[in-house]
């Protein structure tokens, strides 16, 4: 009976240690098996890499690493395996995922994020900062009156050519000589107008206090043309940048106005956006 005990024992010692040592390997096998990395050392090591880290990610969070790298790197330089040829550049597309070399999934759409954030936080930075430094110009700027502007297209000979048309009454303390504009076709849902042009206007014998007068102004780009009808929903804004007394005196001047401000906003919701959605919203400016 005791010898039996024994070997018991020793069966039961020996099966203790094989599961020690089969919990050893296995944990050696998930550490092996851990999150792949980005390798950069090659243009074959990079495509290899890349198409583990797509493997391993959900498809969720497979849409978001390629956002990311399309932001990091750039679309035309995002490598796939199912290209059928190598990139032309391999040394240009190593040095732009250079940066991101060692990087899991996870850490890529980090970056991407981090670096975007950033970026669109710089730029409400800067447009508010320009804002607050320039309202009491915009202010003095304002008390010059321009009503009824307006953008039309008239014949001249056998062309159609645009004129921009307003009014305007000086409630400055100061004569008025020359007036600096600014005309915009502004796009919806864009930071950019679709087109822009200043211009000068010379008042003779100046505009004095409470004076009015109505100006028509040709401008030089025949492209209003093209763009006053077939886009309705455009928004026209005539707006005043600078004024000068006599002898060019600067009254007042800024270079903030309708386009910093719609740029302000799209920016802002960008930011909502990124913050509420925690996605990069590449579509969005800024871009």
């Amino acid at each position: 009976i005791q010898v039996e005990v024994r070997a018991m024992d020793k069966i039961f010692q020996a099966g203790f240690y094989f599961r020690i040592v089969a919990i050893m390997g296995l944990g050696a096998l998930v550490v092996g098996c851990g999150p792949q990395t980005l390798e950069t050392s090659s243009v074959e090591k990079l495509e290899k890499s890349l198409t583990v880290l797509r493997e391993q990610s959900e498809l969720e969070k497979r849409d978001r690493l390629d956002e990311a790298l399309k932001y990091l790197v750039g679309e035309d330089a995002v490598v796939t395996s199912e290209e059928a040829e190598g990139p032309s550049h391999p040394e240009l597309i190593l040095a732009l995922y250079q940066p991101l070399k060692g990087m899991t999934a996870d850490g890529i759409i980090a970056e991407a994020m981090r670096k975007r954030l950033d970026e669109v936080q710089s730029a409400v930075r800067d447009l508010e900062q320009a804002k607050s430094g320039s309202e009491a110009a915009r202010a003095e700027l304002d008390r010059f009156k321009l009503e009824k502007s307006r953008v039309y297209k008239r014949n001249r000979g056998f062309l159609e050519w645009p004129v921009i048309e307003f009014k305007a009454e000086n409630n400055t303390d100061e004569v008025i000589w020359l007036i600096h504009f600014r005309a915009a076709l502004m796009r919806p849902d864009s930071a950019e107008p679709w087109l822009v042009e200043t211009f000068d206007q010379l008042v003779l014998n100046g505009l004095s206090p409470g004076d009015r007068d109505l100006w028509r102004i040709e401008p030089e780009q025949q492209e209003w043309v093209n763009l006053i009808d077939p886009h309705p929903d455009f928004r026209f804004t005539l707006e005043i940048m600078r004024l000068e007394g006599l002898g060019g005196t600067e009254i007042a001047g800024t270079e903030w106005g309708d386009i910093e401000e719609m740029r302000l906003d799209l920016y802002t919701k960008t930011l909502e956006t990124i913050r509420s959605t925690n996605r990069l919203a590449l579509e969005m400016p800024p871009r």
